[in-house]
């Protein structure tokens, strides 16, 4: 299967990960390049694995929520190898994946993998840059442009992004979606009667959902100023909440500066996983805990500068690759007890590559 090939071809990043090293990744070991037929093949995958999930996919707790990642290769790999591969973690990825960074093709290859890997353990919900309206505009078009038949797989990408659902809700009572609330929205099931695939953003139900933003300024809402969607006040959340019977809605879209932040009265929370965005803004990476008693723990990493395409080193993946090494084992052949969560559900440990050292995100990361 193309997505074990591909999955199998980053755990050597994924497992080598260690917050005292930061430069291992595409340094002393190299990024996966995956070979246009491998691509096309995983993208057809994806799109079938997608098809049959609904437009509003269901989650159990407890998981994690992961925000905007936006071609953040480090900090992908960092999270993964931090909070553990599935299926010994859920995950619900707020969307936007490309754009900004300089490894969305890679970033897209590896949570297409997880996707089709994990099917039920990994949500994949869309973004306002997963249309090609938007991503055509910014960096993925022509990061895309440079790879062996790129314009061709960006199209069929798109295609894969078309199918991603457009909401998520987490043990009956979290709502998860990229930007947030419409004025239009009152029950989940409008969402769940969403017919996909979806090309554009000229519904306005999903130009809502995909742009828009809290607010304090308005307790209803108001146009944004994007051009797309609203900003959302306190009434138009609690009503929506009160409504469906949820507590809460968590979302992407915004960079924020401590990674993850609450908004409306704590009813929505921000949470942004691209650490120093766009190479700039010196903001942590966000990544949310949902235990099974939905409870949430916020987790900020430090920035790291994004890496640099032109200086880091490639090893070209195909279908006659041979992988080689314990580093390289399929994740699922991957012992419980090598990526062991110690002291409960809120310590999140590495590999035990060397001298069996643990990540306390509690102790080592801000925590707030």
């Amino acid at each position: 299967m193309t997505s074990q090939r591909v999955l199998r071809s980053f755990m050597q990043l994924i497992s080598s990960y260690s917050e005292e090293k930061v430069d291992v990744i595409g340094y002393k070991v190299p990024v996966p390049l995956i070979s246009a037929e491998l691509a096309e093949s995983l993208v057809k995958e994806t799109i079938t694995v997608l098809q049959n999930k609904p437009s509003l996919v269901r989650i159990d707790a407890p998981c994690y929520v992961v925000g905007d990642i936006h071609g953040n290769l480090y900090d992908l790999i960092q999270i993964l190898s931090m909070a553990k591969l599935p299926p010994y973690s859920r995950y619900v990825f707020l969307g936007d994946y490309v754009d900004r960074g300089q490894f969305s093709y890679e970033v897209v290859m590896l949570l297409f993998a997880l996707q089709c890997q994990f099917p039920n353990d990994v949500i994949l919900l869309r973004g306002n840059h997963k249309f090609a309206d938007t991503n055509s505009v910014y960096s993925f078009f022509d990061e895309m442009s440079i790879l062996e038949n790129g314009k061709y797989l960006y199209d069929q990408i798109n295609k894969a992004f078309e199918w991603l659902p457009i909401a998520a809700i987490v043990q009956n009572k979290i709502f998860c979606v990229h930007g947030g609330l419409s004025s239009g929205l009152n029950g989940i099931s409008q969402i769940e009667k969403i017919i996909r695939p979806i090309k554009t953003c000229e519904d306005e139900l999903i130009a809502d959902l995909m742009w828009s933003d809290p607010t304090t300024e308005t307790k209803t809402f108001a146009r944004s100023t994007r051009g797309l969607g609203i900003s959302y006040g306190y009434n138009l959340v609690e009503d929506y909440l009160n409504k469906n019977k949820l507590t809460s809605v968590l979302r992407g879209h915004q960079c924020v500066q401590n990674g993850v932040q609450k908004a409306i009265d704590g009813l929505v929370y921000t949470v942004f996983s691209c650490s120093n965005y766009a190479d700039a803004m010196d903001n942590r990476c966000g990544l949310l805990f949902l235990n099974q008693l939905l409870e949430m723990k916020f987790f900020s990493l430090p920035p790291r500068q994004q890496l640099i395409r032109e200086k880091i080193s490639f090893y070209h993946v195909d279908r006659d690759t041979v992988f080689q090494g314990e580093q390289l084992t399929a994740p699922f052949s991957i012992t419980s007890k090598k990526y062991e969560m110690k002291g409960g559900a809120l310590t999140i440990g590495l590999p035990r590559l060397r001298s069996n050292s643990q990540f306390n995100l509690r102790s080592k990361a801000k925590l707030f």
